[in-house]
């Protein structure tokens, strides 16, 4: 309705883009738990165009930095990458051709889909075949990967994948939008299991609040929050927080003030200043209103299930293995 001024969402960066305008020229006041591209592909040139739009996930440049090691780590000298062709997948092939090549990983290829998935993903999976077919006159298996910057299509591409392709004889690396995917499990559980599909997830757990609200949460869903979920949870705070301060005895609203307030309120939020502290560890926003920084879980299809294999740590660059 016209009366709503603090949102908390959109999920995806492509909604974010949509409402970036209407949001800034309204006042609406957004805080996305999950939206990670970069600031460029939502169409955002300066941190002014962005000044009512809040995003509680680091960005892409964090995540393809956790990939790039990852890959490093598994001991593959050789990629290539298929992506969805939003705003999304863009920055991830864009930023992550970079952190490959810094780490002295060849690029073989990057394989571009359409967004909407498409029913038929054949062609690809020949071009991807194909790319594979070349890096092998030069790696061993276990030195290529496939690395997919996709959402839950990536269930689509492999069931499409005949079993006696190469492109199962080689790791495969996903990302925030492949990790603990359900419709994987569901659809391709054999083909994950011989590729693993390594995928990383902001996922930084912590705080005092954690284990009360994970116990609350349990009874009533059965199951414990995800790292999503954890973003919303303190970007709530926060954005109630912000509005109580700034509002006044007169009972006035100015929007432009709870917007400015966000940034110090998270971080007195994060110091425990107002007796409660965030669940998803500590909330520190840059000069375009995005997270700074984080820990990205990494996990791992084995025996039909998503399991935790590792963390990567921002601060040092560094895996530790579960």
């Amino acid at each position: 309705t016209k009366d709503v001024k603090l949102i908390v969402g959109p999920m995806t960066s492509g909604e974010v883009k949509n409402i970036n305008e209407y949001s800034r020229s309204n006042k609406v006041i957004a805080a996305s738990p999950s939206s990670t591209a970069e600031v460029k592909y939502i169409g955002v040139t300066s941190p002014e165009e962005k000044e009512y739009l809040f995003r509680f996930v680091a960005t892409d440049s964090f995540q393809t930095k956790s990939i790039a090691e990852l890959a490093h780590e598994l001991g593959v000298k050789a990629v290539v990458i298929t992506y969805t062709g939003n705003a999304w997948g863009k920055g991830l092939e864009e930023f992550g051709k970079e952190e490959f090549q810094k780490q002295g990983i060849e690029v073989k290829d990057s394989v571009e889909y359409p967004d909407p998935s498409p029913a038929d993903f054949t062609p690809y999976i020949a071009t991807i075949e194909g790319d594979i077919d070349s890096l092998m006159q030069k790696y061993t298996k276990d030195e290529i990967a496939v690395v997919a910057f996709s959402y839950e299509e990536i269930a689509t591409m492999l069931a499409q994948t005949k079993d006696d392709s190469k492109l199962l004889n080689v790791k495969w690396i996903g990302c925030d939008g492949v990790a603990k995917s359900s419709k994987v499990l569901e659809d391709v559980p054999e083909k994950a299991n011989r590729i693993k599909l390594y995928s990383t997830v902001s996922e930084t757990k912590g705080g005092k609040e954690l284990e009360a609200l994970n116990s609350t949460y349990y009874q009533q869903m059965g199951s414990s929050p995800q790292s999503y979920g954890m973003n919303a949870y303190d970007a709530t705070w926060v954005l109630a927080m912000s509005f109580a301060q700034v509002y006044d005895s007169e009972n006035k609203f100015d929007e432009a003030a709870v917007a400015k307030a966000m940034p110090k309120v998270a971080e007195e939020y994060s110091a425990g200043k107002y007796g409660v502290y965030p669940v998803s560890g500590e909330v520190k926003l840059n000069e375009y209103n995005d997270r700074i920084g984080s820990e990205y879980k990494i996990y791992a299809v084995s025996d039909g299930s998503w399991k935790e294999a590792g963390t990567w740590k921002f601060a040092t660059n560094e895996i530790q293995w579960s």
